[in-house]
């Protein structure tokens, strides 16, 4: 796997994935609720904790998804093991 982009400043490095798709949410089947594809997700705290991070080096992700029709968009923050997604 190789992340899309990768932006450096400092002691902080930010892992963007970008991802197109004709709907960017999904529906539970259980509880009807629009949720965001955790496949994605997964995918891109794999490459955060994967990357070669320098002492002191902070590293986050951003899933950047193309905006479609649908009316609800993703916009989340998570926290896992320490690191900013």
């Amino acid at each position: 796997m190789k992340t899309d982009v990768v932006l450096k400043a400092n002691q902080q490095t930010l892992i963007i994935d970008t991802k197109f798709y004709q709907e960017n949410m999904v529906t539970s089947y259980r509880s009807q609720q629009v949720k965001q594809q955790s496949n994605n997700l997964y995918q891109l705290f794999s490459y955060v904790m994967n990357y070669p991070a320098q002492s002191e080096e902070s590293v986050g992700g951003v899933l950047l998804y193309a905006k479609t029709k649908a009316i609800t968009q993703p916009h989340h923050r998570y926290t896992m093991m320490g690191k900013q997604l």
